[in-house]
């Protein structure tokens, strides 16, 4: 009896080991079954082999269960140039939740046969070759939680059968060939926390009501669309919203006027070029973490408001191409993390003293600032700047241009072959170079040797109220200097105005590095 009881229990024992073999094999084939219907022309899926010594859950882009008995879960295909036929046998891996096929090129229509994966949660084949329309059986989708068919071939209207998919958290449809209104079913996705129709110029009719619903949604892409009509009152209601790109549409009225106060968490708020007026966004600060603020080309006008001084993380400010007037806002200019601010084609009254000073500023100086056409103090000093100082400064009545300072004096010099000595350039302070102190006082021009450096008098004026400017040259020494090439740091205008005695030791902050100072009185 013992016996027969061994003999059952091993029989037993055979048969599930033989059960786990056949099921691993069976997984195998099926891989290899998907791999024999599309095409991969850079052997991309070369481990993919029943003659391969590595175990199907290590070929590329598959990921298993860590188990004893493993199962596929995961295969990431992407950015493989595949292409072919999407088989329906992948829905027999029956414990797949993600399939990335993003980034190849598979030709077809939405594979409706992938609802069949029971266990599917991601599908992405975004950037591909994907057309047709979404049919309305989309809703057998049912247990995704991230559908992705971004930058494809997909035409047609949104059906109301996506609006069954109510355990979606990132949808994106973007940048294809959408149109029609959107159904008002976007309220069912209490889960959403990605949304994404951006990039669809079809699209017609207003932005649906409903989206102002999901409390969860944290990312918000409508640009580029063909949405019109008025940004609804319901979008307050987004509290958890980061980013609002509602760009490039054909949005009129104003902004909700709570919007902007309500919306705590926002990162980037976006709503340029479209048709909105009224006055600045009220209480958009209240957003601590804001880092963007897109306003432009809209008919926004009155002032912009001091509290903009309580975006403490903004750094691109971009207001240019309305109807803003007043005072431009001098806090926006102490903010210590601002890398972008745009303005122009405003009503402001002139802008006179600009100071960016001290915020690790990278790039070349922008030639645009010599449209200002009443600044009178500009101050780059302390920042990372490279390249010339722009010609078009030379235009302008400054008063005082603290200029970036550099180790390196001949990335921010005028040369002297390129100034058009008919207009003057107007400078109390450069500083570029090291340490020389240059002082004019009585009527006579002196000067005061800095570490080393050498300063050399060209001539003097006769009265100091018929001087009409002042330049402060630097050559290397050697031959540049034998040759009198100097290089212009900056001219000080006196327009009869200005008393240099006052300015004893303004232009300071000049270098050591082996080179000749030299200023020349134009009277």
């Amino acid at each position: 009896m013992a016996s027969a009881s061994y003999r059952y229990c091993f029989f037993l024992s055979i048969s599930f080991t033989l059960f786990i073999v056949s099921s691993a094999l069976t997984e195998a084939d099926i891989l290899l079954s998907f791999k024999a219907s599309i095409e991969d022309p850079r052997n991309s899926l070369s481990s993919w082999s029943s003659s391969s010594n590595l175990h199907y859950c290590n070929w590329t882009g598959v990921s298993c269960t860590n188990s004893s008995s493993p199962t596929v879960t995961t295969l990431n295909l992407a950015s493989l140039n595949l292409s072919g036929e999407i088989s329906s046998q992948l829905c027999e891996l029956t414990n797949l939740t993600l399939l990335n096929l993003s980034d190849n090129l598979f030709n077809q229509p939405i594979p409706l046969h992938l609802s069949q994966c029971s266990s599917l949660v991601t599908l992405n084949l975004s950037n591909n070759l994907v057309w047709g329309t979404i049919p309305d059986q989309i809703s057998q989708f049912e247990s995704l939680r991230v559908l992705d068919f971004s930058r494809n071939h997909i035409e047609g209207k949104i059906p109301e059968g996506i609006g069954s998919l109510v355990k979606l958290q990132v949808l994106n449809l973007g940048s294809n060939l959408l149109s029609g209104s959107v159904p008002s079913v976007f309220g069912n996705f209490t889960e959403l926390i990605v949304l994404d129709l951006s990039q669809n110029a079809y699209l017609v009719g207003e932005i649906p009501s409903d989206i102002g619903k999901l409390k969860k949604l944290e990312q918000l892409f409508l640009q580029s669309s063909g949405f019109h009509g008025q940004i609804p009152d319901s979008f307050v209601g987004l509290q958890s919203l980061k980013i609002l790109d509602l760009s490039q549409n054909n949005l009129s009225g104003v902004v909700p006027p709570t919007l902007g106060s309500s919306l705590k968490s926002l990162v980037s708020f976006d709503v340029s070029q479209n048709k909105l007026s009224g006055s600045f966004p009220g209480g958009i600060c209240g957003a601590q973490g804001l880092i963007n603020l897109g306003l432009h080309t809209n008919f926004f006008k009155g002032p912009i408001p001091s509290s903009i001084n309580g975006c403490l993380n903004l750094e691109r400010f971009q207001v240019q191409n309305n109807e803003f007037s007043g005072d431009f806002p001098d806090a926006l200019w102490s903010l210590s993390k601002i890398k972008l601010i745009r303005a122009e084609n405003n009503r402001f009254w002139k802008l006179v003293s600009l100071s960016l000073a001290d915020n690790s500023l990278t790039g070349e100086i922008p030639t645009s600032l010599a449209d200002l056409p009443v600044l009178t103090y500009l101050d780059l000093s302390d920042n990372n700047l490279t390249g010339s100082i722009p010609l078009g400064l030379q235009n302008l009545k400054l008063a005082l241009f603290n200029s970036p300072r550099r180790e390196v004096s001949d990335l921010l010099c005028w040369d002297l072959q390129d100034i058009a000595w008919s207009r003057v350039v107007s400078v109390a302070r450069v500083a570029v170079l090291g340490w020389a102190t240059l002082v004019v006082d009585n009527g006579q021009a002196m000067e005061e040797d800095g570490d080393g450096c050498s300063v050399k008098r060209l001539y003097s004026p006769k009265k100091i109220d018929e001087v009409e400017a002042f330049d402060l040259m630097v050559a290397e020494a050697g031959d540049h200097q034998a040759n009198n090439e100097y290089t212009l740091v900056g001219r000080l205008l006196t327009d009869r105005t200005v008393n240099f005695s006052a300015m004893r030791n303004t232009l300071s902050h000049f270098g050591s590095h082996g080179g000749v100072f030299s200023y020349r009185i134009w009277d």
